[in-house]
Parts: C-alpha cells; sequence; structure tokens
C-alpha cells in the first residue's frame, strides 16, 4: 500500500508542477494591458473631476488641472452648458437628498471641487469646448 500511495504522491506533484508552470506561462505571455485590475485605457474620457484653479465669468471659461498627467485643463462653458450647484438637503425622516440649483459663473469660486459630463470625448485634449454640464460641490 505504501507503493501505491507514494505513487499518487508523486502524480500528484507531477500534475500540480505542470498546472503551475502552465500558470506562469500564460501570465507572462499577457501583456500588462491585459491583466486584470491593471487600471483602465484613457482612450476614452466623457467625464471629469476636479478643483477650479481660475475662473473668468466673462469669458466663460474655467481653468483646472487633470488629475491624470498634471496638465491644464480649460473648460469652455456654453450656452447649451448646465452650470449647477449641488445641494444637499436632509428631511425630516434622516434621509439625505441632493438637488441641482442653477447658478451663473460669478458665483464659482477658487478651490470648488466639480464635476464635468460631455457627450464627446476629451481625452487627450486641453480644451474642453462641448460639455454638457458642471456640477459644483458645495
Amino acid at each position: 500500500m505504501t507503493k501505491s500511495k507514494n505513487k499518487k504522491i508523486i502524480i500528484w506533484f507531477i500534475v500540480s508542477l505542470i498546472a503551475l508552470l502552465a500558470l506562469v506561462w500564460i501570465i507572462k505571455g499577457l501583456r500588462p494591458e491585459e491583466l486584470p485590475g491593471q487600471g483602465f485605457p484613457l482612450e476614452e474620457r466623457y467625464i471629469l473631476s476636479g478643483r477650479v484653479k481660475s475662473v473668468d465669468p466673462d469669458s466663460g471659461l474655467i481653468i483646472s488641472v487633470d488629475p491624470v498627467d498634471g496638465s491644464e485643463i480649460t473648460i469652455q462653458i456654453g450656452e447649451e452648458t448646465g452650470v449647477y450647484r449641488v445641494v444637499f438637503s436632509e428631511e425630516a425622516s434622516g434621509i439625505f437628498q441632493t438637488q441641482r440649483v442653477s447658478i451663473g459663473l460669478d458665483e464659482v469660486r477658487v478651490g470648488q471641487s466639480f464635476f464635468v459630463k460631455s457627450k464627446d470625448s476629451f481625452a487627450g485634449q486641453s480644451q474642453l469646448l462641448n460639455v454638457d454640464y458642471i456640477e459644483f460641490m458645495p
């Protein structure tokens, strides 16, 4: 019986070693962008969040810094762009709700956090021209 038991252990060891080598071979063959958990591709970007570096209400411009590469981004606010402040309210039941209140650019302050949404990708752009809306946090 011990010979049979030793034979099973040796076979199990060989099969495990082959499986481990196959796994290592597969992982080494993958390119970094194919590995799970390695981030996400930045080919297309439709949203951006950041902080206001400067604002020019007369020109409709907001300047921020790209959180991905640190470059300066200019956001052009057009006639069709919604500009909102997010307001948090608590009902008597203790439930927090948010509302968007329409504001003018003259109410925007340096350092405010914002969220921008666009229908068009602005990956690699330093100037965002086609912005659907921008929301400022309190």
